[in-house]
């Protein structure tokens, strides 16, 4: 049996991606928790969720026509959380 982590990124989809290792933001998930429920207990929690999209989504002009949203990677999100307790 393969685990694999899954991924957390925004649309359009960029080359950069991280997986989500925790749900509570503290210690790391067991690799044995389904990818489904790592991030439905983890990135979909009601409050870190809202933590995301308000604080963590940024959109860049690249001055084309072109605008890209970009979504915090993992590890810049529970730093961010970490040091400022946003949690």
């Amino acid at each position: 049996m393969v685990l694999r982590r899954w991924t957390v990124r925004s649309l359009p989809v960029g080359k950069w991606f991280r997986p989500w290792h925790t749900i509570d933001g503290e210690e790391l998930a067991p690799a044995t928790i389904p990818g489904p429920r790592l991030l439905i207990e983890s990135v979909f929690d009601h409050n870190r969720f809202l933590v995301l999209v308000r604080d963590f989504i940024v959109f860049e002009d690249d001055g084309s026509s072109t605008t890209s949203k970009k979504l915090t990677g993992y590890h810049q999100f529970t730093a961010v959380t970490d040091q400022f307790r946003l949690k």
